[in-house]
């Protein structure tokens, strides 16, 4: 399958002082000759006009095109943090809001503390209000949790808040979430 990708890079110039780094992918299925399968030019493949994309467009034909800052996950105004208060029951808890028609949460990292001295418990983070299990750890007593960044982030249904859940009642968990939308 790899022999069917294939990475072209090229630098183009945006003002007199820098420039931006452009990958061009190619896809192909192997079938084609070698004159790719999404729309674009034989040599490279995607033919993207990226005035569309500095617009907004990020639909181009049948490709979705998510565009990041180099370093980061996202533009500054795209991230989104949360964090609940003292979660104390098994009732299902916001700790992220649904971004909006379309727009998808990527959660990037994720810290749970416990601080009540005598229960434990597993919390889940699930896609929505009782939605699908994403994440899950335990959360011990007397301060125990667990912190996790995510190297891929988990990435909820689009218009969908980040909620969590303690399986049992009885301990004093805090939840606090950050990622980015897109």
């Amino acid at each position: 399958m790899s022999d069917n990708i294939v990475f072209t890079n090229y630098t183009a110039k945006t003002d007199d002082i820098s420039g931006a780094h452009v990958q061009y992918v190619k896809l192909m299925d192997g079938t084609d000759g070698g004159t790719g399968v999404i729309p674009g030019d034989a040599t490279n493949g995607l033919d993207v006009d990226i005035t569309r994309i500095a617009a907004g467009d990020n639909n181009i034909g049948n490709v979705d095109i998510v565009t990041m800052p180099i370093g980061g996950y996202a533009a500054s105004a795209n991230l989104v943090s949360g964090v609940t208060s003292a979660i104390t029951d098994d009732t299902a808890t916001s700790v992220i809001a649904a971004p909006g028609e379309g727009v998808s949460i990527y959660l990037t990292s994720l810290l749970v503390t416990n601080s009540d001295a005598d229960t434990g418990t597993v919390v889940n983070i699930t896609d929505g209000n009782a939605g699908t299990v994403l994440w899950s750890g335990y959360a011990a007593k007397e301060g125990g949790g667990f912190a996790v960044t995510f190297p891929a982030p988990l990435k909820f249904t689009a218009n969908t808040a980040v909620y969590c859940a303690c399986v049992t009642t009885g301990s004093t968990t805090i939840v606090s979430a950050a990622g980015f939308k897109a």
